[in-house]
């Protein structure tokens, strides 16, 4: 059998598999939610696959325009608490996402108004609360909105399932597949005629399992993370300004059946090349092991190898080679005899081989034009990883979130892109919490004004009161400003720098970069030892703005600068394209 031949893959799992599929691409308020023509699209391509007994074999319903009284019941239904445990559930989505002022996502239904954005949409915390809830083991999230990475879901980061695992630990739990991160928006896929075909991250989805390209392990079995593999990397390798994301709760999911390799599977294994050749070695014990050898491999589940072994077995029993040919018969109606285990001739024990692996490497070249490049373990570690955007920073830098966290996220134009994140020095409140305890032993002590020559009164005032009110209130002061590191934040995006303060009652300010006339850093000796500064903003119409105690402060200058003189090149490291359709 040559390696352009295909054995079918093995069928679906008999199990209960059921879909919901929600699009939205008119809404009745166009003026905030302009039309979008990928989400039809993206409902019929997606029920299509979903429904089709030969790749997925899901009972789809699907939504298409539907108000969000008629979407949440939907959902109720599809995740309700009567469901088995055994099924296996699966929830699209692809519409307009927006982020409410505390930096919350939600789905736009036709109905939807901005002002009563609560009521009128679909909370992504209502959607993520029905899934944990269901009984269900299994259960898939799809979300092809912008802002989809900001679901709020409790997961792990990618880097942490690409791991080796035995499939049956990772067949069970939540997976929530999004289009883009919790800042980026998510796109169209146009045609050079302008034609819209769909969504981006869906097309790619889809094309990755219909194709059968997403079964990189030629085993005909295309779980989850495989299906987000190939849509992650043909997103990625087309310049798109989106990043896609995969969250899995409970670190399980990973290895959920999403669905069967359509096209069949490449017949020729790449790990039993060396042992087809071994069949005509110039020694008789190779040519026997390779024989046996065979013969625990009728069995194996993978049906490439099996297939091979077979195949291989019934070309020896009819070749002029008695030995071997005596061997294979045997190696034959044993396999056929033995459904499980290895199969061993009747004539001599034979001992077991060791399994035989999928090798990643082998196995991506019979990826067939392909876009998913072949992963290293380095390559997927640094899916998780926030690299440094300009690269010439030292090791003592520490990474950034490649995400506002969510003090920032509410406070952030949806058309603006983060870039970066800093908060206080740590020195800043260890010598707060420090004064505050100094404060409150002298106050507690209290202090003897003769020792400090002051007059025992001041104006009206005891000497000796007001110094204990004096450093009650430095205590409380500095027990103030320790509390408030934490809610402390200084953020610059692509059009401004934004800081956000405040516990109780909190404070923002914002300078945009486009009136920015200068920028200077200065430390301290003491600030150049622990490596904190003040950075001050100057501008044409304001005075200069001095924010303090910044770590690593040389960074986030040359960080501004490079935002304020050469925008282009910060667009271009970071892959954002030029297509601003949503």
């Amino acid at each position: 059998m040559t390696a352009d031949e295909r054995i079918p893959a093995r069928p679906l799992p008999v199990e209960r598999r059921v879909a919901l599929v929600v699009a939205t691409s008119h809404y009745a308020d166009r003026e905030e939610y302009p039309y979008l023509a990928a989400p039809a699209q993206d409902a019929q391509n997606m029920k299509t696959m979903l429904a089709d007994p030969q790749i997925c074999g899901f009972e789809v319903s699907t939504l298409v325009d539907a108000p969000s009284t008629a979407i949440r019941p939907a959902l109720e239904t599809i995740f309700h608490d009567e469901r088995d445990a055994d099924d296996l559930v699966l929830v699209y989505l692809s519409c307009h996402g927006v982020r409410d002022r505390r930096g919350r996502l939600h789905f736009v239904t036709t109905d939807t108004s901005r002002d009563g954005l609560r009521t009128s949409a679909v909370a992504a915390r209502e959607l993520m609360d029905l899934a944990e809830e269901c009984p269900a083991r299994r259960k898939v999230i799809i979300l092809d909105c912008c802002f989809s990475g900001a679901f709020d879901a409790k997961s792990v980061a990618v880097a942490d399932i690409l791991v080796e695992q035995p499939e049956e630990a990772m067949s069970g739990g939540l997976c929530v597949l999004t289009a883009s991160r919790a800042a980026e928006f998510s796109f169209q896929d146009r045609l050079a005629s302008g034609e819209v075909t769909g969504s981006v991250f869906t097309s790619a989805l889809i094309e990755g399992i219909r194709t059968g390209r997403a079964d990189v392990a030629n085993n005909g079995r295309i779980t989850v993370q495989d299906a987000y593999r190939y849509a992650h990397a043909a997103v990625i390798s087309a310049g798109r300004r989106q990043n896609p994301r995969f969250n899995i709760k409970g670190a399980e999911g990973a290895g959920i059946l999403l669905a069967r390799n359509p096209i069949g599977i490449r017949a020729g294994d790449p790990d039993l090349y060396e042992l087809v050749g071994a069949l005509d070695s110039r020694h008789a014990e190779i040519r026997i092991a390779a024989v046996r050898t065979f013969g625990n491999l009728l069995h194996d589940e993978n049906p490439a190898r099996s297939t091979t072994a077979r195949q291989n077995l019934e070309r020896l029993a009819s070749s002029d080679d008695d030995e071997l040919a005596d061997l294979a018969r045997n190696l034959l109606v044993g396999g056929r005899r033995r459904r499980r285990g290895p199969v061993v001739a009747p004539d001599e024990p034979i001992p077991p081989s060791p399994p035989v692996q999928p090798a990643p490497d082998d196995a991506a070249r019979f990826i067939e034009d392909s876009l998913v490049p072949t992963f290293t373990e380095e390559e997927l570690e640094g899916l998780a990883q926030v690299r440094d955007p300009l690269g010439v920073f030292s090791s003592r830098v520490l990474p950034l979130e490649d995400e506002p966290t969510a003090p920032v996220a509410r406070y952030l134009y949806p058309t603006e892109r983060f870039r970066a994140e800093w908060r206080r020095h740590w020195s800043d409140p260890i010598v707060a919490i420090a004064l505050c305890g100094l404060a409150s032993g002298l106050a507690w002590r209290g202090i003897d004004p003769d020792r400090l020559a002051l007059p025992e009164r001041i104006g009206e005032v005891s000497t000796d009161p007001a110094l204990t009110g004096l450093l009650v209130a430095v205590a409380v002061l500095a027990g103030w400003r320790a509390l408030a590191w934490h809610a402390w934040r200084v953020a610059f995006t692509n059009k401004r720098i934004v800081i956000v303060r405040g516990i109780l009652w909190r404070r923002t300010a914002s300078i945009p970069l486009e009136g920015v006339t200068g920028v200077r850093t200065s430390s301290s000796p003491l600030g150049s030892l622990f490596g904190y500064g003040t950075l001050t903003v100057s501008g044409a119409r304001w005075l200069p703005y001095r924010i303090r105690h910044l770590p690593y402060i040389n960074e986030l200058l040359l960080r501004i600068l490079e935002e304020i003189h050469d925008p282009e090149s910060v667009e271009a490291r970071l892959g954002y394209g030029s297509d601003e359709d949503d």
